[in-house]
């Protein structure tokens, strides 16, 4: 599933928003929202079950943990070639595969704006 986040984030750059560093931008931006996404998670479980807010230093610090993993998969390691060449999809159509994509980046930058709306509701009920 990763890999096709990837692998459309990488066409986004290469054929809208041309970029010298094509891997390079779409691992940021692929580590960008995977981050969203797991401090969202986060955040929500420990509001949720101990009635504590994750701070902001942890959420900087699982971002650049997931950058530095990304990092080491797609670059060294090659397999953004590999990626690439392939082509994957979902279900083996692009329009699917790009409304998922699309869909669910928007759902997780949503986050920056709802998501602390949220938590100060939820926190409110703990006390």
């Amino acid at each position: 599933m990763i890999n096709v986040f990837y692998y459309y984030y990488y066409l986004f750059y290469t054929k809208v928003l041309v970029q010298p560093e094509p891997h390079f931008v779409s691992i940021l931006a692929l580590s960008f929202v995977e981050s969203l996404w797991i401090n969202g998670l986060i955040d929500g479980i420990a509001v949720n079950w101990f009635c504590y807010k994750f701070g902001k230093w942890s959420m900087i610090s699982v971002a650049l943990g997931i950058i530095a993993f990304n990092s080491w998969y797609y670059h060294v390691k090659h397999n953004a070639s590999n990626i690439v060449k392939t082509k994957p999809t979902f279900w083996g159509s692009h329009v699917i595969s790009a409304s998922i994509v699309i869909a669910l980046s928007l759902i997780g930058v949503s986050w920056l704006f709802w998501g602390s709306f949220l938590t100060r509701s939820l926190l409110a009920q703990c006390q």
